[in-house]
């Protein structure tokens, strides 16, 4: 990176590309409704108190170009939709009016008639910059003044690989405001800097991982480019292929020559191993559903009902964020003295120490 400035940007001087946004693979950022609505509620007041300000870089003309045509999609499917947008904003139900909607979007994007032509991409805090609709859209409801402007770290990067190296960093790192990345989401942002030359150890930095995760991610990314026909990677993304792979059996199927990987076993030997990487060992099955609110309802632990309606509900992370540190210092302590938290230490010491065997 050359320079970092630190700027105050209107909003319609910035558009966030999809395609830009390699952290993550689906076009999708937000979990669900109620992850969007909680992200709305929490922006409401401007994007500074959620977990730092946006990450963006100077777009050039093509780019320009391409994002004044996504704007226009945008203004099309604002004009087309009818359906009103509901929010909380400090206790109460706010709604806004498809026309609404609108024109929040058009009092900011647009000027005598046109919509006005971008200067930034994204190259962080996509969800933020998405949500900013709906914000402003709830705000206008509220006869409140649009949010025009924020603070914005403006990069100038030497290459897009660097810049999306920053991507996947920040993604890994922060931890408000934020839906973590998957291990899909992650497998494929790996791909991404792969094919842009990275290695194992900028793997391991950028997202923040073990050394033995990073080496699952770069060796994974090895196969798949030595056993191009196989397509490994595109069928793991798909879930065609099954994740658990181990990075020294994967990094076994090939050879190190002169400093350069190259292959080994037959394309055979590697769809075996990839289709079946426990080789005929079927994993523990999980709980379902069923069985988990049959826990919420019935148990007589109210850490372990709360728990179990909280993951039905997928409102676990606000359900941890409940207990002050305090509560939750003291609930370890008592959980850790007890036969099932000594129990469960043990069970998950042992896995650790099988993750660092098998990478």
């Amino acid at each position: 990176m050359t320079s970092s400035k630190n700027l105050i940007v209107p909003i319609c001087f910035i558009h966030a590309f999809r395609k830009d946004n390699v952290a993550r693979l689906a076009a999708v950022i937000y979990k669900d409704l109620r992850d969007k609505a909680t992200l709305t509620t929490e922006c409401y007041n401007g994007l500074v108190e959620v977990g730092g300000i946006m990450g963006l870089y100077l777009l050039d003309k093509e780019q320009v170009e391409e994002a004044v045509v996504e704007m226009q999609s945008t203004r099309n499917q604002l004009k087309a939709n009818h359906e009103p947008l509901a929010g909380t904003i400090e206790g109460k139900k706010v709604v806004a009016t498809p026309g609404e909607q609108l024109r929040a979007w058009e009092d900011i994007y647009m000027a005598e008639g046109k919509i006005l032509k971008p200067k930034y991409g994204v190259v962080y805090h996509f969800r933020r910059e998405g949500i900013l609709k709906d914000v402003n859209a709830l705000r206008l409801a509220l006869n409140v003044e649009l949010i025009t402007e924020i603070p914005a770290l403006v990069h100038e990067y030497e290459s897009a690989s660097e810049r999306h190296a920053a991507c996947i960093r920040e993604n890994a790192i922060k931890q408000i405001g934020m839906w973590a990345p998957t291990q899909v989401d992650n497998l494929n942002a790996s791909r991404t800097r792969f094919n842009e030359g990275a290695r194992e150890s900028d793997l391991q930095k950028e997202f923040g991982v073990g050394r033995g995760i990073g080496q699952k991610l770069y060796i994974v990314c090895m196969a798949d480019h030595l056993y191009t026909d196989l397509k490994l990677v595109d069928r793991m993304l798909k879930g065609d292929l099954p994740m658990n792979v181990a990075a020294q059996k994967v990094r076994d199927l090939l050879v190190k020559k002169n400093g350069e990987y190259a292959c080994k076993a037959t394309k055979g030997e590697v769809e075996t191993y990839f289709s079946n990487p426990n080789g005929g060992k079927t994993e523990p099955k999980q709980t379902d559903k069923k069985t988990i609110k049959s826990i919420a309802a019935q148990s007589n632990n109210a850490i372990v009902a709360g728990t179990c309606a909280a993951i039905i509900d997928n409102r676990l992370v606000d359900f941890n964020k409940g207990f002050s540190t305090e509560e939750i210092d003291k609930l370890n302590a008592i959980f850790e003295a007890s036969a099932p938290g000594k129990a469960a230490r043990a069970k998950i010491n042992a896995e650790l120490a099988k993750t660092s065997e098998k990478a």
